[in-house]
């Protein structure tokens, strides 16, 4: 049985489902998916090559469906992490929730942990890139799917609760 119920939560560039993801699908009832039990569930499929996935040529988003349908099955409510799943063409989505207030953050992080200094210019274009990639994901969500969250972990939770309750 394939869920009645999916919703798409993502903190890009932060690959990890964060505190409020968790906090919505515990109010919300649902069962986040493990993106590593996908990953292993993918490289299981047969036909499929890591070209094909590094490259990302057509046809890939079919692997990732059947990959996701094997890792959801019996699960009726179900969340996952990542935009990317709007990208493969993931049918049934139900709610797409995107928090866009870390792209900074997670930047600074990244320019702090590096063993050389980084130039402004290439901090810059780094950024622009980022931000350009996450947008034109968002804009590929159907408005009426879609919430963009923002503020603490906990108004986080408390919006993206609402908005996911009011899709079921």
């Amino acid at each position: 049985m394939s869920p009645q119920f999916i919703a798409v939560f993502d903190a890009s560039p932060v690959n990890e489902p964060t505190p409020w993801m968790k906090a919505v699908c515990a109010q919300a009832g649902l069962t986040l998916l493990d993106n590593d039990a996908i990953s292993t569930a993918l490289s299981e499929l047969p036909g499929l090559t890591l070209e094909m996935v590094a490259e990302q040529r057509p046809g890939v988003g079919a692997f990732y469906v059947k990959a996701f349908e094997k890792v959801a099955k019996g699960k009726p409510r179900v969340a996952l992490s990542s935009l990317m799943w709007i990208k493969h063409g993931l049918p049934g989505v139900k709610a797409v929730v995107v928090s866009l207030d870390q792209i900074d953050p997670y930047i600074q992080q990244q320019i702090a942990k590096a063993p050389v200094k980084v130039e402004q210019s290439l901090i810059d274009s780094e950024t622009k890139r980022i931000k350009e990639t996450i947008q034109t994901a968002v804009d590929a969500v159907p408005k009426e799917l879609l919430c963009v969250v923002k503020g603490s972990d906990a108004e986080k939770a408390k919006t993206a609760t609402a908005f996911v309750k009011s899709k079921a």
